[in-house]
């Protein structure tokens, strides 16, 4: 018997195998019991695996992610992309590194 973490925010994913482990538990002799997807986190404790969970159960994965966006001066925008593509950065991810490096700062 193993203990697993699981976030509130992978239940959902969690309940495929809650439901295996429930079927099992009703007749081990026609279903298996349920391997969970996990990785291990720095102390080397047991977390479930959420993106292993969707795929294994593609059906759980959400169809439309939330998606941020702004409106911006196409000679801003360009530069973004420009100094993104220099950098190795999607523009997504240079702008959020420049968030983290302002918001960071102490003072």
């Amino acid at each position: 018997m193993y203990t697993l973490l699981c976030s509130g925010a992978d239940l959902a994913a969690l309940k495929p195998y809650i439901q295996q482990l429930a079927d099992c538990a009703a007749d081990p002799i026609e279903n298996e019991i349920p391997l969970l997807p996990v990785t291990f986190d720095d102390s080397g404790r047991p977390q479930f695996c959420a993106a292993g969970a969707a795929h294994d159960f593609p059906e759980i994965v959400p169809s439309r992610r939330l998606k941020t966006t702004v409106n911006l001066p196409s000679e801003l925008a360009d530069q973004i992309r420009t100094t993104a593509k220099s950098l190795g950065f999607t523009s997504g991810e240079l702008v959020l590194t420049a968030i983290l490096k302002q918001s960071s700062k102490s003072g």
